[in-house]
């Protein structure tokens, strides 16, 4: 669905059993919109994004918009729920994503209220630049990840300016790796771009990988800044690489 203007899509299940989909639904160049109470399940593609919104580029953003009561299940791995370039004034609210991600892509200035990802192959929000927009100004409150083969947030190059509020981590990194973190991991895997002012409050990680909660992969991550931690929910702390600047860290 392209060029609209006061959408609503509500009270509807799609089921694809196609092999090899790529999305079920995709908007993009369009604004004020709602998607309530849909549910939609995918199988037989580990490539296939349930929910697109907006391109990898400005022209086709998709802004003023609020998707509530989206339940997602993906049976091979995909994508759950892509938000991309430019796309703005997006609330995602009591969302619940089973075998697959979200991939924030360029977003900005956007909020994710009480959602929920379970068993993601892969980390259960991903953020990161799009190809011609930094993702900054993203806010989640109360959102979790549970049993996610890695990180429950990992955040990547051109990601500034997130505020993460009471996160839940829940016996996620089930991969066992070493250098994650099971409640966050930020890395910047390209060099050129920052990942920087990354505030968090009150984070509770139930973790059983014995690696870190947090974990700063790469030098040229910015500053990390903690507030109300409790030891006791945080209780494999945080890690970083060796050449990672500690002055970054605040914690309150």
């Amino acid at each position: 669905i392209s060029d609209f203007i006061d959408l609503k899509i509500k009270n509807i299940n799609f089921i694809s059993t196609e092999k090899n989909h790529e999305q079920i639904i995709e908007l993009y160049k369009g604004y004020d919109f709602e998607i309530d109470n849909v549910k939609i399940r995918s199988a037989n593609s580990s490539k296939s994004i349930a929910l697109s919104l907006g391109k990898n580029n400005g022209e086709n953003a998709v802004f003023q918009g609020k998707i509530s009561r989206v339940n997602i299940i993906d049976d091979d791995g995909g994508i759950g729920v892509f938000t991309g370039d430019s796309n703005t004034s997006l609330v995602f609210e009591t969302c619940y994503l089973q075998g697959c991600s979200f991939n924030i892509e360029g977003t900005i200035y956007s909020t994710f209220i009480s959602c929920a990802v379970d068993g993601s192959p892969n980390n259960a929000y991903n953020l990161k630049k799009g190809p011609n927009s930094n993702t900054h100004s993203i806010t989640f409150i109360s959102c979790g990840a549970e049993n996610a083969n890695k990180s429950g947030w990992n955040i990547d190059s051109g990601t500034t300016l997130i505020e993460i509020i009471a996160p839940h981590a829940g016996h996620n990194n089930i991969g066992k790796y070493k250098n994650i973190g099971a409640l966050l991991t930020l890395n910047n895997s390209t060099p050129v771009y920052d990942v920087s002012n990354i505030k968090i409050s009150s984070p509770s990680s139930f973790n059983n990988s014995n690696s870190w909660d947090i974990y700063i992969a790469s030098p040229n991550v910015g500053e990390l800044t903690l507030f109300n931690v409790y030891k006791k929910s945080l209780p494999y702390g945080i890690g970083y690489d060796k050449k990672w600047n500690t002055n970054n860290l605040k914690i309150y």
